[in-house]
């Protein structure tokens, strides 16, 4: 059974920096073997490094929680050799990592602070 949330994002541009989408431009689906972020509108994204943010848990994706300043919460998502990319879920976030996990998912539970560089 696939599990959505509305939250908001930020990717990662070509040459430096982030694109921050407010919520609702942001849904995360998750389903067994599979996690897809979708960003709208998609004329923002379409071409943007890793697009679309679809992962397995074959692709040895490094998954954690992540905290903002204030009381911003999410879920950082880093393929190996790449930057990593934030879904920002708010109070959601242990399920979100919960239901991660139960799709097969290794989730680490140490806690980090996005990197924006």
């Amino acid at each position: 059974m696939t599990r959505r949330w509305t939250g908001s994002a930020s990717v990662r541009l070509r040459s430096a920096g982030m694109l921050n989408l407010p919520k609702p431009f942001a849904t995360l689906s998750v389903d067994v073997g599979r996690a897809t972020l979708v960003v709208r509108p998609t004329a923002y994204t379409r071409g943007l490094p890793g697009s679309p943010w679809t992962l397995a848990p074959a692709d040895a994706a490094e998954i954690f929680p992540v905290r903002a300043t204030g009381l911003k919460r999410g879920v950082g998502f880093a393929r190996p050799g790449q930057r990593a990319y934030y879904f920002w879920c708010g109070r959601a976030q242990d399920t979100v990592l919960a239901a991660l996990e139960e799709a097969g998912f290794v989730v680490s539970q140490q806690e980090r602070r996005p990197e924006y560089r």
